[in-house]
């Protein structure tokens, strides 16, 4: 879990535009937008330019400090992926079987029938 020590920089003055926060956090802007999204950081749009007061930064970091954004990891499952390598392979095999079979059988029945024989 991402702590948060010093939310804001030191020349915070009741209200800090987002981006400024965002630089001074070290978080992209895809995850500040999710983060609004979500309702996780309340922004207030002044001349279409995204602000955050004193009190939403401070709610935010006692937030995040409590775990409550916190999830389980979810890692990808293995299982399925392995599964597609197995059926992937046993086609392959499969049409190697064929292809065998098919040589053999043309290899008796040339043998079977000098007169056509190559």
């Amino acid at each position: 879990m991402k702590t948060f020590p010093n939310a804001v920089p030191p020349d915070f003055a009741g209200i800090i535009s987002l981006s400024k926060w965002r630089e001074h956090v070290g978080i992209a802007r895809s995850t500040a937008w999710r983060w609004r999204r979500n309702g996780w950081l309340t922004t207030i749009n002044i001349s279409g330019r995204h602000y955050l007061p004193a009190a939403a930064v401070g709610r935010f970091k006692r937030r995040a400090t409590a775990g409550e954004f916190a999830k389980a990891r979810n890692p990808p499952r293995k299982s399925s992926s392995f599964r597609k390598v197995i059926a992937i392979a046993g086609c392959a095999l499969q049409e190697v079987a064929a292809q065998t079979e098919a040589e053999d059988a043309w290899e008796q029945w040339a043998a079977s029938h000098p007169e056509y024989a190559l």
